[in-house]
């Protein structure tokens, strides 16, 4: 007789991974935005328009934005409009020239007409991105430029004259082009183009010169 010993292997132990949490870096917070209410003013009311990127360091310690704007959408067809109308015509009197000697395939002729256009237009896209326009209870500033960034600004107590102006095209639109001259200087030094509700806007920003800087304001 045979005694057979079966030996029975202890179970394997289970191992535990112990999971540490790994907490992603939170993206910088931006920059902190500082709206006039002071509540004496109701009628000055602030405009913020989706998509505005403005510099951090664009704005002064202590003040406050009355209005943070950007040209209307349709800056971005309006704007070129006269390029786009010269591409078109281009592309239609290539077709009817090859129509009559067939130099090439008429869909090329199209396709290339078409991705220039579309190429005047994106870059009239990234132009609007370029632009913003600021009223702060101490300054007006405008910012706008691809390549080259260009920052106008000047302090409300400069400006002497606001124009609406509004060409066949923002008529047409209901928009307009605000022009600003500033003392010395006896010519128009900045403009917002193509705004929704251009009177309004003006409107604003006299009101907001009269009532943190107005001219008979005397010293003490």
């Amino acid at each position: 007789m045979f005694l057979t010993s079966t030996t029975q292997s202890p179970s394997p132990k289970t191992l535990r991974r112990k999971r540490i949490p790994i907490h992603p870096k939170h993206p910088p917070s931006p920059t902190k935005l500082d709206y006039a209410d002071d509540g004496i003013t109701p009628d000055i009311e602030t405009n913020i328009r989706p998509g505005v990127m403005i510099p951090h360091d664009i704005l002064q310690p202590g003040e406050a934005i009355i209005l943070l704007l950007k040209p209307s959408l349709l800056y971005i067809v309006l704007a070129p409009l006269r390029a786009i109308a010269i591409l078109a015509f281009l592309t239609l009197a290539t077709l009817v020239a090859n129509n009559m000697y067939t130099f090439t395939n008429p869909r090329e002729i199209i396709f290339i007409g078409g991705v220039a256009i579309a190429a005047r237009i994106f870059w009239q896209f990234v132009e609007w991105l370029s632009r913003t326009y600021i009223l702060t209870d101490q300054r007006l500033i405008r910012i706008k430029g691809v390549t080259t960034v260009s920052v106008y600004e000047t302090p409300l107590s400069n400006i002497q004259q606001t124009e609406v102006i509004r060409s066949i095209r923002e008529q047409l639109t209901a928009l307009g082009t605000i022009a600003f001259s500033t003392a010395g200087t006896g010519h128009i030094d900045a403009y917002w183009v193509m705004l929704n509700n251009p009177y309004e806007i003006q409107n604003t920003i006299i009101k907001t010169i009269n009532r943190y800087h107005p001219r008979n304001k005397r010293n003490p």
